[in-house]
């Protein structure tokens, strides 16, 4: 029978308890497995620990889901805008219309000659 010998390079990272103070080593595998997962490990005098701030990944997450919403409210605040655009537009073509009609934007009457009208009826309504 053969003897096989099997050599493996484990990386430890060095803890200390947070309650005790006592100086303690985890492998770097599982301390990144235990960042990941939030877990609560203990310490080798019993005292629960955990990583609480977000790794890598959830912050990325976050950080997505934050810009997402800016696109969000950019897109939302552009059709808005659009909106107002459009009524001021459709607006303006009516009140065009109606003034090539000769009606009267103040008292809503038509003329057949609407410049003369505003010149004496309504002269501070006239714009050059």
């Amino acid at each position: 029978m053969a003897i096989v010998t099997y050599t493996e390079q484990i990386v430890f990272e060095r803890r200390c308890c947070a309650n005790c103070g006592i100086v303690y080593a985890i492998s770097e595998h599982y301390t990144n497995r235990l960042r990941e997962s939030h877990a609560t490990f203990y310490c080798p005098n019993g005292h629960a620990q955990h990583f609480p701030q977000d790794n890598e990944a959830e912050g990325l997450r976050k950080e997505l889901k934050r810009k997402e919403q800016e696109l969000s409210d950019i897109v939302g605040q552009k059709i808005t805008i659009e909106n107002e655009l459009n009524a001021v537009i459709k607006k303006s073509k009516r009140d065009l219309k109606r003034l090539t009609n000769g009606v009267c934007p103040c008292c809503n009457r038509t003329f057949s000659n609407l410049h003369n009208h505003m010149k004496k009826q309504h002269p501070d309504h006239i714009v050059n």
